[in-house]
């Protein structure tokens, strides 16, 4: 019942967000989206907050968009992090903003400010 309750809360994710890695989340999104259209250069995670069942990190990126540099400030749950390993806790600022910075973390968090917040794709 509780990945059917996960599902029904965020159906437009279906398609990557309950797979059981990173890799083949990125892959799902790859497969969905096609070219990657926001370029993420540097990611700087700053807070972490708590409410309930529901945690996030709220970061800063440094993006390209359509050929543009555009500073994106944003937030994502760590739910995801946490089901894939990697991190721990919710608070663990640090370890999200290490893998973010990855090559797989860039791209993943291209694909869902691509995906889950196209009000930047406007540039």
């Amino acid at each position: 019942m509780e990945s059917k309750d996960k599902e029904l809360a965020f159906p437009h994710l279906d398609k990557w967000q309950w797979k059981p890695n990173v890799v083949e989340a990125v892959q799902a999104m790859e497969r969905e989206h096609g070219p990657l259209k926001v370029l993420v250069q540097k990611v700087d995670v700053h807070t972490c907050k708590n409410n309930g069942d529901i945690s996030i990190h709220e970061f800063t990126a440094e993006t390209i968009i359509k050929g543009k540099e555009v500073i994106v400030s944003d937030a994502f749950s760590v739910l995801w992090f946490i089901e894939w390993g990697i991190i721990r806790h919710w608070n663990s600022i640090n370890l999200s903003e290490k893998f973010l910075n990855t090559k797989i973390g860039k791209i993943w968090l291209g694909y869902l400010i691509q995906e889950c917040k196209p009000q930047y794709l406007v540039y």
